[in-house]
């Protein structure tokens, strides 16, 4: 999908009259196909600000009496909260998850069930709550009564990339990723799951030691995002290849990856993307940018951005306590203030610095 949206779809504004025109004529289903090429696009080229338009979709298809249980509305209700996936708290969008699913159930819509089985998968991964495991079982057990190959391969790559996020890697981890990878790579070569694929064999090969092939696989899903020009793949990519060369001990290598993501964001990227990265960096590779008090410095000068928004927010807001107790009252609230005041720019320039400079101090165990 991601691969035929480059081809077709750089140009926003026949996006634009495609959805206009859509909606002048209320043309229920073409506004659910469209609006999911406005989510691939929204992620894919950081495009035009697309939440309004589904919003406006909804109200106008109520105007014309489609019931709060139609399919469409609830579709576009399920891509609605795709969209804001990253902008707002989680916490919000998996209660507005949950409430979705009751009566996508109710009215046996099993389309729509599987893709909020691995949405609330995906929240449920994102704050590290296991649950997800859950989620992700029913989405396969799901796809599986639907009987779609391609489908159910899909949903079991995404099962599989959460077991291991949370150690649950065995000995047929690779083997299975292996065997879908064969799947997908003669005719989806560029496609959202065999990325993944590659970006989670680079995961896999590095949990065993294996730093060779994953440096291969990570530069495979590179290769994949920088095709799709996406700032969030490149910077995974980019980020998984520079957590390989930490582990090999190749400190000046993993900073040149960390950088990398930083421009790129920077070249491609958004104000409120670039502070989603810069975040990333503090909270989890402060040794990269300078140290705790830098990173402190950094997520203030976020948490004071006008671009910066409640996903951002939620984020930073359960990361200062631990800053706080490693760092001590005086220090952080030095590092806080200083951040108060600091401009995006000087705050990008000064992480630049630090990533051009000598190797980081590898993180304590």
């Amino acid at each position: 999908m991601f691969d035929w949206a480059r081809q077709n779809l750089a140009d926003k504004d026949n996006i634009q009259r495609a959805w206009d025109y859509a909606l002048e004529n209320v043309l229920a289903a073409e506004l659910l196909n469209l609006s999911q090429w406005i989510l691939v696009y929204a992620y894919l080229m950081q495009g035009i600000p697309s939440s309004h338009l589904l919003h406006r979709a909804i109200h106008t298809l109520r105007q014309h009496g489609y019931k709060e249980t139609d399919h469409v509305i609830l579709g576009l209700r399920l891509l609605l909260g795709a969209l804001e996936y990253g902008m707002v708290d989680i916490g919000q969008l998996k209660a507005q998850s949950m409430q979705l699913l009751l009566e996508v159930e109710k009215h046996a819509y099993p389309d729509l069930q599987l893709i909020l089985y691995q949405a609330l998968g995906q929240l449920f991964d994102e704050t590290n709550n296991s649950e997800a495991l859950d989620w992700y079982a029913k989405a396969y057990a799901l796809a599986l009564e639907m009987g779609d190959e391609r489908l159910i391969r899909v949903v079991d790559v995404h099962r599989i990339c959460v077991q291991v996020n949370f150690g649950l890697q065995d000995e047929t981890t690779t083997r299975q990723l292996e065997a879908h990878r064969a799947f997908f790579e003669p005719q989806f070569p560029r496609s959202e799951t065999f990325y993944r694929i590659l970006l989670y064999l680079q995961i896999v090969s590095r949990n065993e030691g294996a730093y060779e092939k994953a440096i291969q696989y990570g530069k495979q899903s590179l290769h994949v995002a920088q095709h799709w020009r996406s700032a969030w793949a490149i910077s995974s990519s980019l980020v998984g290849l520079a957590d390989t060369y930490t582990q090999m001990g190749l400190l000046a290598e993993a900073k040149r990856q960390h950088l990398d993501g930083l421009e790129w964001h920077l070249a491609i990227g958004q104000v409120w993307q670039t502070l989603g990265y810069l975040y990333y960096e503090a909270i989890y590779h402060p040794e990269m940018i300078g140290g705790q008090a830098t990173a402190v410095t950094l997520l203030a000068m976020i948490t004071h951005h006008a671009e910066a928004n409640a996903y951002h927010q939620q984020l930073i807001g359960e990361a200062l306590p631990e800053f706080k107790a490693r760092m001590g009252e005086a220090a952080f609230a030095a590092a806080w203030e200083e951040g108060k005041v600091l401009r995006f720019d000087t705050a990008v320039n000064r992480v630049k610095l630090a990533l051009q400079s000598g190797p980081a101090r590898q993180k304590s165990l």
